[in-house]
């Protein structure tokens, strides 16, 4: 049934041509490495002439064969990885979302530091231990709470003719943002490092044109989210959501470019492997988002458009790939969100009255995009906001702590009753 639904295209593995020769110069490109691993360069020049000004950032980067303590355990990629470190053209800053093995690789951390070995790490809490230990200097990695910033210098560019000399600066506002997640490498260190999402802003500033006493003139060009791993309800069928998204949005939004998971880790890729399939139903829903639930957050943060992330890697075959690609188009057609590629708007094969330009600018758009291929999108650019909070929000986290702990705890709960049911 899959391999013959209409939705359906078939996931290709691509060489990364990193967008060459697509959109303006000013574009803000994105390469999707498989699983959650996100290459994404964002200019901070309009109509520059080559890449160097862009400032190039790798979200959870893995390109190990297997997803585990060595390179002969944990589960395997279905397709080899579309690069290696070496062949990128750059790497400024790597933002990892938590310590679990599919978002936090040892080799693939250290041939980015060979081949990079200026690139800044920002992590969330408890997690700059791993990286001292592995070898990177200690002032490379930041170590961030829920919504702390951190802000990284990204470059100057200096321009002259005839009669003026013109400056522009642009720098990275990073934000650590909240998750609904876990974390540990084993079987001691269950959720004893924090996990998290990013947001990352850029502030472009150029010098006033009149008086030199006047302010530099900022902008935001480009406001990218990264959401990690993340689940987004208690159960399945649960009316009760994560608010942390809707914080996000009303935060951040709205958000020029947004990569939110679809599908469960690779750790029970062993059952369709064997040809079994996994409903969302019989699969615990609180640690990861099914399609529907990714659609929602896409809703829910504001953002003009959204890759899905997180599936066709570490699965156990393809229908799981097919699986998650399907639901996530009717999950779009179910609430009028246009897919990726439909570029006017129109959802293809809909008898659905085309949507107006409002319509489309207040759902944005989603869907995914091939191994290796790069999407390339416009930066909109709109006044800096500078943020009156530093550290803080209505969700703490602690408060997510509590609340997956008591998730656990209900789940315990509930089976222990139900095996004194069956005892009685």
């Amino acid at each position: 049934y899959l391999n013959t639904h209409p939705d359906i295209q078939d996931l290709v593995l691509q060489t990364p041509d990193w967008g060459i020769g697509k959109g303006d110069a000013d574009s803000l490109r994105a390469t999707w490495f498989g699983h959650a691993s996100v290459f994404v360069e964002m200019p901070s020049v309009p109509s520059a002439s080559d890449s160097q000004s862009a400032a190039k950032i790798f979200f959870d980067p893995i390109f190990s064969l297997r997803a585990g303590p060595t390179q002969y355990t944990g589960p395997k990629r279905m397709f080899p990885a579309p690069c290696q470190a070496k062949d990128l053209p750059g790497c400024d800053v790597v933002c990892i979302s938590h310590n679990h093995y599919d978002h936090l690789d040892f080799a693939s951390i250290l041939a980015i530091q060979d081949r990079f070995p200026a690139v800044r790490y920002f992590v969330p809490l408890g997690v700059k231990v791993w990286f001292t230990e592995a070898g990177i200097p200690g002032d490379q990695v930041t170590e961030l709470d829920w919504w702390q910033s951190a802000i990284h210098p990204v470059t100057t560019e200096t321009t002259k003719s005839e009669a003026t000399t013109s400056i522009v600066t642009a720098q990275l506002r990073i934000t650590c943002v909240p998750a609904q997640h876990n974390t540990g490498r084993g079987a001691n260190d269950y959720s004893k490092t924090l996990w998290c999402g990013w947001v990352i802003e850029q502030k472009v500033s150029k010098p006033p044109t009149e008086s030199p006493t006047d302010e530099w003139a900022s902008t935001c060009r480009g406001a990218v989210y990264f959401a990690g791993d993340t689940g987004y309800r208690r159960y399945s069928h649960s009316t009760e959501v994560c608010p942390i998204f809707k914080e996000i949005g009303n935060r951040f939004g709205p958000l020029d470019l947004s990569f939110i998971p679809i599908w469960r880790g690779g750790t029970l890729s062993f059952l369709s492997w064997a040809g079994l399939r996994l409903t969302h139903e019989t699969v615990p829903s609180a640690f990861h988002a099914s399609p529907a639930d990714a659609v929602s957050i896409h809703l829910d943060i504001q953002s003009k458009v959204s890759l899905g992330i997180h599936f066709g890697t570490f699965v156990g075959a393809t229908q799981e790939t097919l699986e998650a690609m399907v639901e996530l188009r009717h999950a779009c057609d179910e609430v009028g969100v246009p897919n990726l590629r439909d570029e006017v708007g129109v959802l293809e094969g809909s008898s659905e009255t085309p949507q107006t330009d409002a319509e489309r600018n207040e759902k944005g758009r989603m869907g995914t995009i091939n191994l290796g291929e790069t999407w390339v999108g416009p930066i909109v650019e709109r006044p800096w906001e500078e943020q009156a909070w530093i550290d803080g929000g209505t969700t703490s986290r602690h408060a997510a702590i509590r609340s997956i702990s008591a998730i656990v705890a209900a789940e315990k709960m509930a089976k222990s009753a139900a095996k004194r049911f069956r005892t009685w």
